[in-house]
């Protein structure tokens, strides 16, 4: 492949929940309860548009790349005890949208130590009922549902892990979320050249057996035991609204974007095959 730049990114992104008291008595600590609240705040360096169009940068995430009149942003907040062997508090959630994705979540603890858990991820907007593209249902084993997706934004996903210890006093807590996975980019700079003078219009990923982590236990922080068992393909329309970034010359094309479980952080080698085809469906070149 001629000119093909693999990159990889983690970003941070600091992101916020919404306001909601609870207070259930707590069997773990004693005490009188005090106010918490998580604060996180989403950096400048994930700017916001309502659709994808002219800002739209493959280098960067959902939050500036999905179209914001599909979906919604989903906040999930767990209290641990401080092993992590039990909620300490019933699970809290809350959705925003582009018009405010600023919120607090708010609640009541008693003096002790608690383990904190954040996810926040992209789901149908108005449908506060359902997952979308990860079961969340047990955050210890976070795993992609409704079938696998590459050059699909909506699929980014944030969360956090924080010990947390509650004194007497009420207080402030800002949290700051990194992605779950890295983000893969393949993206070229002679894109006709690269395929014989003709522009692709889709792209077919196949990733070999044993590259895909099945998921995370966001939780712990780690990832779950297992991958893909055999070869899989995923076959999507090159995504031609990047037009920022990268992606801003006429020559230059991200051909596809993928989101990859990859936890602790750090630079991992990732192997496969990529097809493109033109507007008939023609293979058009494949390499690996």
């Amino acid at each position: 492949m001629k000119k093909i730049l693999l990159l990889f990114a983690t970003f941070s992104l600091a992101l916020v929940s919404c306001r909601q008291e609870i207070d259930p008595a707590d069997p773990m600590s004693t005490g009188d309860e005090v106010t918490v609240n998580i604060v996180p705040a989403i950096p400048d360096t994930f700017s916001l548009t309502k659709a994808p169009g002219a800002n739209a940068n493959s280098g960067k995430g959902g939050i500036t790349n999905i179209d914001w009149a599909s979906y919604d942003l989903r906040y999930i907040l767990a209290i641990y005890k401080a092993d992590g062997s039990a909620l300490a508090k019933p699970v809290m959630k809350e959705f925003k949208n582009a018009t405010n994705l600023d919120a607090t979540f708010s609640l009541r603890l008693v003096p002790g130590n608690y383990k904190l858990v954040l996810w926040a991820d992209f789901v149908t907007a108005g449908d506060q009922a359902n997952d979308l593209h990860y079961s969340t249902a047990d955050l210890k084993n976070v795993t992609m549902i409704n079938g696998y997706a590459v050059n699909d934004e909506s699929r980014d996903a944030y969360f956090a892990i924080k010990d947390l210890t509650v004194g007497d006093a009420s207080f402030n807590e800002s949290i700051t979320l990194k992605r779950p996975f890295g983000k893969v980019r393949v993206v070229t700079n002679d894109i006709q050249d690269l395929n014989s003078g003709t522009v692709p219009t889709s792209v077919k990923i196949t990733y070999p057996a044993g590259t895909i982590p099945n998921g995370i236990n966001a939780v712990e922080g780690t990832l779950l035991s297992g991958t893909n068992g055999s070869a899989v393909s995923y076959t999507a329309n090159v995504n031609t609204f990047y037009q920022q970034g990268h992606d801003a010359a006429a020559a230059n094309q991200t051909l596809f974007t993928d989101y990859i479980f990859g936890i602790p952080a750090g630079q991992s080698a990732i192997k496969f095959t990529i097809e493109t085809y033109d507007q008939t469906s023609a293979l058009i070149r494949s390499r690996n």
